[in-house]
């Protein structure tokens, strides 16, 4: 009798521990790889702003250079999206629009995170750097600011400050028309580790060197395309249409800023457009706009010259 019960077992084990495997396996694969969560996050943004009296629907920019102007911390309440009104309301302005964002996290004090983005045929770079976490409501970071053309590259900020979490910290800035920029701040995120204390993370971290401007990747130009770039100024504009409002977006209540990049060739026509920064709705509107501008021909040296640039075609509804 007990022969036939352990030849039972044993028959019941072979026939079944094919599933008893599978079993093992799918369970381990099912298991959730660890998330690592970061210890500060941060949303960064730029703004181009209209200050009282100016009156302007559509516009086009070609050229600028920034110079830092103000510094404001702004003590606040309000959650993530309602920083256009801070803004207005602190620096007196009639409207802001958003240029570009970025989500930056760091998971250590000593980590720098940037964000490049470009304007009016200028590349300019955000760093942020912890240096190090006060509390759970209070870091200490680094935040410069660059503007990088191919080799140049100008220091627009650089400076240590304190943020406090959910408060705004902006930094002004004015091109040569006296046109409002501001970078903005705001930490939403700041997580202590279980049962570690808040001098436990508090780590003073090295000077941080200076961030290197950013390979240009573009293919050489052909002999007769110069870029608008240092001593070379985008032409002058002698014939301008108009972009349409698209009716979509004026239903829809779309409006923003449809960044382009543009080429001429040397009778100073448009032979290129490409998107840099894009409003859906918008796009198809400022490009078609965009071609049937005409410039001065470039002259270098006594030949004409086609020329590589960026325009920025603003579309604001009317209120």
């Amino acid at each position: 009798m007990k022969k036939k019960t352990f030849f039972f077992l044993l028959t019941v084990f072979f026939l079944s521990w094919p599933f008893w495997f599978q079993g093992l396996v799918y369970g381990q694969s099912q298991k959730p790889d660890k998330v690592k969560i970061p210890l500060v996050e941060m949303k960064l943004k730029v703004f181009e702003g209209t200050r009282e009296g100016q009156v302007e629907p559509i516009k086009t920019v070609t050229s600028s250079s920034w110079k830092y102007t103000l510094s404001a911390s702004i003590r606040t309440e309000e959650t993530s999206g309602k920083e256009e009104i801070q803004l207005r309301r602190v620096f007196n302005l009639r409207d802001v629009q958003l240029l570009t964002e970025s989500n930056l996290s760091w998971d250590k004090p000593g980590e720098k995170q940037f964000h490049i983005f470009r304007l009016d045929s200028q590349e300019y770079a955000a760093v942020v750097t912890l240096t190090r976490v006060q509390s759970p409501e209070k870091i200490t970071c680094r935040v410069e600011f660059q503007a990088q053309e191919k080799e140049k590259k100008t220091n627009l900020l650089d400076s240590e400050l304190t943020l406090e979490k959910n408060a705004l910290t902006a930094f002004g800035f004015e091109d040569k028309s006296g046109v409002p920029y501001f970078l903005l701040l705001r930490v939403s995120e700041i997580r202590l580790k279980p049962g570690q204390s808040e001098a436990g993370i508090v780590e003073p971290v090295p000077p941080i060197p200076p961030v290197p401007p950013v390979a240009p990747v573009e293919p050489p130009l052909p002999p007769d395309v110069v870029r608008a770039t240092g001593d070379i100024m985008p032409p002058r504009l002698i014939k301008k249409v108009a972009p349409a409002y698209p009716e979509e977006a004026l239903q829809a209540g779309v409006e923003g800023v449809v960044i382009l990049e543009v080429q001429t060739d040397k009778n100073g026509k448009i032979v290129r457009v490409k998107v840099l920064k894009s409003v859906p709705m918008l796009d198809e509107a400022a490009i078609e706009a965009v071609k049937q501008w005409v410039y001065e021909p470039l002259i270098i040296n006594g030949e004409p010259k086609g020329v590589i640039f960026t325009v920025t075609v603003s579309f604001k509804l009317q209120k």
